[in-house]
């Protein structure tokens, strides 16, 4: 959903109406939570169900399919973030925090590699935790903030 704001975000932050912006990009990022937390909790609930329904073999793994819903869920939203981070010219701060998540998902993996799927899944949800957060702080500083200082910030990551 959060592309589908974009070009408004961009018009409200060239004109400076940052209330606005404020608006446009919490509600963008609330609709993604809303949809992806609709779609990721009957996921979980189902998915005892759902691997079992690929053979005996994957009935073990509805821990491995739940922690990738939550990596989806996460990411979900950071599309929404992205899209507030993009209007306000925030890109190189995003191009940090993928390179990040990068090498805590290369470290992890590392970590997690013996432990199998269940193992790569948890690299993957620890990743996107770190590069969530990241996300989050670049987004409150730069899109959601209301404080003295917000529009003098916009020259820095």
């Amino acid at each position: 959903f959060g592309a589908v704001v974009l070009p408004r975000l961009s018009a409200s932050y060239g004109t400076g109406d940052r209330p606005q912006l404020r608006r446009l990009s919490s509600f963008g990022v609330g609709v993604n939570a809303l949809i992806a937390l609709t779609f990721g909790a009957g996921l979980v609930v189902a998915a005892p169900f759902l691997m079992r329904a690929y053979g005996a073999a994957f009935a073990h793994g509805a821990l491995v399919m739940d922690l990738v819903v939550a990596c989806a869920f996460l990411t979900v939203i950071q599309a929404a973030i992205g899209q507030g981070l993009a209007a306000v010219e925030r890109m190189w701060g995003v191009a940090f925090w993928n390179l990040v998540w990068a090498g805590a998902f290369i470290a992890a993996t590392l970590v997690f590699v013996n432990r199998g799927a269940v193992g790569l899944a948890w690299a993957r949800l620890l990743a996107q935790i770190i590069y969530f957060g990241g996300a989050v702080w670049l987004f409150r500083r730069h899109v959601t903030s209301r404080g003295p200082g917000a529009e003098s910030r916009e020259s820095s990551v």
